[in-house]
């Protein structure tokens, strides 16, 4: 289980970087489908580096879980982990 925890916080964090890196608005929930109007509201280039500093702080949480279930052997830090992750 720690593989898919370790594999899944490397994928969030890659794609907070891909946000981040080409401005993939298109990725973000509820930008995406705003109106023109809406979406001028936002400064963009802050609404992308937001997303993907939050991304890096899942990823991390999600690979940190993986790595500690995998040094102690403990299923109980990757439940801790998706815990942190949901909150």
């Amino acid at each position: 289980m720690w593989v898919v925890n370790i594999l899944m916080g490397l994928f969030t964090f890659s794609l907070g970087f891909i946000i981040k890196k080409y401005k993939l608005t298109f990725l973000i929930a509820g930008y995406n489908t705003a109106s023109e109007e809406t979406k001028k509201q936002y400064n963009v280039e802050v609404l992308v580096q937001a997303v993907g500093h939050f991304m890096y702080l899942l990823g991390g949480i999600i690979f940190l879980g993986g790595l500690l279930s995998l040094l102690f052997s403990s299923e109980f830090m990757i439940t801790l982990s998706w815990i942190f992750f949901s909150v």
